[in-house]
């Protein structure tokens, strides 16, 4: 794969699955053995993993947009850095903790998610993002120390 059609794979992850919610599409992204490290223990791999972790974060913002700002690529990574705004209209579900009731606000954030691809298909994918950040946002995060 070349690193134009590498950025390509990694742009259809935003703009088809996230954007305009074609979780199938995961299916033609995403390795059988894909896996998310970043993601909740519950997340599966594969495919279905991909879908269960757009499908949750839908549900807690289902206005969510993503907007990517750079694809950098290297040989069978991608970088990409993204900015994702989206409307609190479902309950959030924290690691260890009762789900909370949504909040209706509004939020704006930034991240990077690194890729690992390998035949033309997603295998591995890390997100960075300030997580403290959305739940201050939220109003859900005290005064930190």
């Amino acid at each position: 794969m070349t690193t134009k059609s590498n950025k390509t794979l990694v742009r259809r992850y935003f703009d088809d699955v996230w954007n305009a919610r074609d979780l199938a599409a995961t299916d033609d992204l995403f390795a059988a053995d894909y896996r998310d490290p970043t993601a909740p223990p519950r997340i599966p791999p594969g495919p279905a993993g991909a879908r269960d972790f757009v499908a949750e974060n839908v549900a807690r913002l289902p206005d969510i947009q993503y907007t990517v700002h750079d694809l950098i690529a290297e040989g069978d990574i991608v970088v990409a850095t993204w900015t994702a705004r989206g409307t609190n209209d479902g309950p959030l579900r924290t690691r260890g903790a009762s789900p909370r009731p949504p909040t209706g606000k509004t939020i704006e954030w930034t991240g990077a998610t690194v890729f690992r691809l390998r035949d033309g298909r997603i295998i591995e994918a890390r997100i960075y993002q300030d997580r403290l950040g959305i739940f201050k946002e939220l109003g859900l995060a005290t005064e930190v120390a």
